[in-house]
């Protein structure tokens, strides 16, 4: 593009639009974003070669009619302004790839916009938008639609028929359900539905194979549909603050997950099926109901971040000590928490030593002292866990004693405990 078919007037404390815009006619770019304009001149609509528009951060409360005459336009930002609409006329732009209207005070779409095939993206945040027109079906080429920090209460079943979008993003708004339709949307790979007042999902979600980002945290489910476990692609669920009681089985099949994040529910267990994910690095369970964990979560060999505090856990599965990757655990505010300064007794000693190898709260090395001291404690009731590792029983109390040492070794403790096994 040629210096001649480029105007930036950015920053530049503008308060109208400037007189000597409308006779440069050959522009292709023009960018008068991050002044104090209050309203374009209609001579805009001279601007006929012109295919990228910049107008963001200005004070603009409205647009001309003429806008619609720019027929080449491909790009239009008109973000954070003060749009209280947009005219007829922008339905002409039928070249129009890129839309932006984020932080306006825009209450609805002119049903025009379905005139706009061409679109390829709309980012619409932070508006008043209460309602989106049937036309919005029309845009067959939309790849990426935003719509968060709304007033929609529902979507229109024509969301089915945009094919080819890859991102939905209609978080925080009041939306109660969403359509059946939206399983139509194979090419999915974003959705973005928290902050809602969803109270289900329905079961058509299975159906968005490509998805691998799905957010529906702060809303009102009381469970998820069984065919989430066949969106074989998603990476990332983030469900916490909603009423789930449990997860389902099906959630197994997800080889892909790396990221769940549930906490704040009302979550009684975990399926055994868990176990399967063998991709998962982080799991947030904190603040639900939990009185046990699955065994089976001893399988996630790539854990590395397990949250699981605020519920009712007694114990913890021993195999948690198998995960060599975990290296950060919330435990706190359970049923069953030791502290450390409060050990008096030879019992309470090897509950906390327990504790230790389970949550892998010690260094790889004392680790290892603990996977040899507990293997060999296996007179005692509550170890319900025998590890199979044989050691010298006359060196079980110097290897309990070097764990201490190491233990305490910073704080300068002194240790003598003394017991008989």
């Amino acid at each position: 593009m040629m210096a001649s078919e480029r105007l930036n007037y950015s920053s530049r404390k503008l308060k109208c639009f400037p007189n000597d815009v409308g006779i440069q006619t050959e522009l292709k770019f023009l960018s008068l974003r991050n002044n104090e304009i209050v309203s374009l001149s209609p001579e805009i609509s001279q601007l006929s070669q012109l295919e990228e528009l910049c107008l963001s951060s200005n004070r603009l409360s409205s647009l001309p009619v003429e806008i619609g005459r720019l027929l080449n336009l491909t790009e239009l930002y008109i973000s954070s302004n003060s749009l209280l609409n947009l005219p007829r006329e922008i339905g002409n732009l039928v070249n129009l790839k890129i839309l932006h209207l984020d932080n306006n005070y825009l209450s609805d779409f002119p049903p025009e916009i379905g005139n706009l095939i061409n679109l390829r993206e709309i980012e619409a945040n932070y508006n008043r938008i209460n309602e989106l027109p049937v036309q919005i079906g029309n845009l067959i080429h939309l790849k990426e639609l935003y719509l968060n920090c709304n007033q929609l209460s529902e979507i229109p079943r024509e969301i089915g028929n945009l094919v080819d979008l890859k991102v939905l993003a209609i978080g925080h708004n009041r939306i109660n359900a969403l359509p059946s339709e939206i399983g139509s949307l194979q090419k999915l790979t974003n959705l973005f539905a928290f902050q809602n007042r969803l109270t289900f999902i329905p079961t058509e979600i299975g159906e968005l194979v490509s998805l691998k980002d799905l957010e529906l945290w702060s809303n009102r489910l009381s469970e998820l549909p069984e065919t989430i476990g066949n969106l074989t692609n998603l990476s990332n669920l983030l469900v916490y603050d909603n009423c789930l009681e449990s997860l389902p089985p099906q959630i197994g099949q997800l080889h892909n997950l790396r990221v769940i994040y549930a906490y704040n529910n009302e979550l009684k267990n975990l399926p055994r099926e868990i176990g399967e994910l063998k991709s998962l690095t982080r799991l947030n369970v904190q603040y639900n109901e939990l009185i046990s964990l699955p065994k089976e979560i001893g399988s996630l060999a790539n854990l590395r971040e397990l949250g699981i505090s605020n519920n009712r856990l007694t114990d913890l599965p021993y195999e948690l000590g198998l995960l060599e990757r975990l290296n950060m655990i919330f435990f706190h505010a359970n049923n069953y928490s030791p502290n450390l300064f409060k050990i008096r007794t030879a019992n309470e000693l090897i509950r906390y030593l327990k504790l230790m190898y389970d949550v892998r709260l010690a260094t790889t090395r004392l680790c290892a002292y603990l996977r040899i001291i507990i293997s060999k404690l296996t007179a005692i009731h509550y170890l319900a866990h025998p590890d199979s590792l044989p050691v010298d029983t006359c060196n079980l109390q110097k290897l309990v004693m070097q764990f201490l040492f190491d233990l305490f070794e910073k704080e300068r403790i002194e240790i003598n405990v003394m017991y008989n096994l």
